[in-house]
């Protein structure tokens, strides 16, 4: 019932960044290790609280007419469909770890 990546950090056999980076790398995703501070006010506020709670996404910064977007997920149609009719800015995601997701979400509380 659990994912193989997440069985192996249980286990011990791999790091949960080590997994993330290979996902990103297969998933051709990039992979952001961010800070509270990285967080920019403004498009903390760009999408509805529910779904960013329901999508485990957090809108981290707006550039250059993109949003971009921290999670642990890998971003699906359903997802992007979802979001994006929340904005017209372009959605641009980039992968965290689950902990470093749980952090940044704590600062915006």
């Amino acid at each position: 019932g659990v994912r193989l990546g997440e069985h192996l950090i249980a286990m011990g056999k791999i790091a949960e960044d080590d997994l993330y980076d290979a996902l990103s790398l297969q998933q051709g995703l990039p992979a952001a290790k961010l800070r509270p501070g990285d967080i920019s006010p403004r498009a903390a506020r760009a999408l509805p609280r529910r779904l960013m709670q329901r999508w485990k996404v957090l809108p981290y910064r707006i550039d250059s007419g993109a949003l971009l977007l921290a999670s642990p997920e890998i971003p699906n149609e359903e997802m992007t469909r979802a979001l994006g009719g929340c904005t017209q800015l372009s959605l641009r995601f980039h992968l965290v770890t689950p902990g470093n997701f749980e952090e940044l979400s704590e600062a915006i509380r």
